[in-house]
């Protein structure tokens, strides 16, 4: 299995699901799964502890992740190599959670969409500045199906 893609499930259940798959996946879809902050470091965990070599795309636009939530996330994210791709758009992500990403190396990225987030043109000129290799996406029209 390289792909899993999901709309609505609870988090509990769908890390049990994927763990007993014992699925090493490329791409984890799960845009719009209401994860909010506490569903964010439990989701890190997961991609850590059993996705960290083999996740090259994590797309969680519309999770309601929040900046505590996205904040917790990027630890276990800077230890996933093989990511590509992270797709965080519709997250209502501030300054704050936009800031974190701006001082944490998410090594191997090469694109990253943060469309519908609050980001003013400073942030986004810093995001870029320090990600120099990642193609930053803020608008929807730009983003790769």
């Amino acid at each position: 299995m390289n792909d899993f893609g999901l709309r609505y499930i609870n988090l509990p259940h769908l890390i049990d699901a994927l763990r007993s798959t014992g699925a090493s996946l490329k791409t984890l879809n799960i845009g719009s799964l209401q994860l909010g902050p506490p569903g964010s470091a439990v989701l890190g965990a997961y991609i850590s502890g059993n996705l960290r070599s083999t996740l090259s795309k994590l797309a969680i636009e519309g999770c309601d992740v929040r900046d505590k939530g996205f904040i917790s996330l990027l630890p276990y994210l800077a230890q996933c190599y093989s990511l590509r791709i992270l797709d965080i758009s519709a997250n209502g992500l501030t300054e704050v959670g936009l800031q974190a990403l701006v001082n944490s190396p998410l090594p191997g990225l090469t694109q990253l969409v943060v469309t519908d987030n609050i980001i003013d043109e400073g942030l986004l000129s810093d995001l870029k500045a320090a990600h120099p290799n990642t193609e930053i996406i803020d608008e929807p029209e730009e983003a790769e199906e």
